[in-house]
């Protein structure tokens, strides 16, 4: 009862961003683009998406609560512009359950996505070139075993997993 169209595919490269200033720190607005993945869902999926593909544990531990409060508030002031109580169309605890029940769909769009994201050397799937790592290589390994471990710890806390 809560469906609305989603992006599909909401990470960092797919977001463009208009700066108050040159040197991109306060950011003015931004905007989704590459909305070939559009479809029909939950609003839950779509933010846990880019929270846990495109956040590290440290912004995630600080803003999670404070981003989706925002999220739902700029929604309600939105949803007031065509006359529409979100207490009505989309109660917050109706937001926290399509958060909690689509949850495992960001794991495993984190566990697809991440891999690219960390740019995980593909030669670790070659048992014969797993030894040729450069330091970049053993960087992105790091980087990627790190996030994935943060977003499972993060599933676990949140009863997702």
């Amino acid at each position: 009862p809560y469906s609305v169209i989603c992006h599909g595919d909401v990470w960092i490269n797919n977001v463009m961003y208009n700066y108050h200033n040159d040197n991109e720190e306060d950011i003015k607005e931004l905007r989704l683009v590459d909305w070939q993945m559009t479809y029909y869902g939950s609003v839950g999926s779509e933010l846990l998406y880019y929270l846990y593909c495109c956040v590290d544990k440290t912004v995630r531990d600080r803003y999670k609560d404070e981003l989706l409060r925002i999220y739902y508030s700029t929604m309600e002031g939105f949803l007031l512009k065509f006359s529409l109580d979100i207490k009505k169309v989309f109660p917050f605890d109706a937001f926290e359950e399509q958060l909690q029940k689509f949850g495992l769909y960001s794991f495993g769009m984190a566990s697809f996505a991440l891999p690219l994201l960390c740019k995980y050397p593909e030669q670790l799937f070659d048992d014969e070139k797993s030894s040729e790592l450069s330091e970049e290589d053993l960087k992105n390994v790091n980087d990627y075993n790190q996030r994935m471990r943060s977003t499972i710890l993060d599933m676990i806390e949140m009863k997702i997993l």
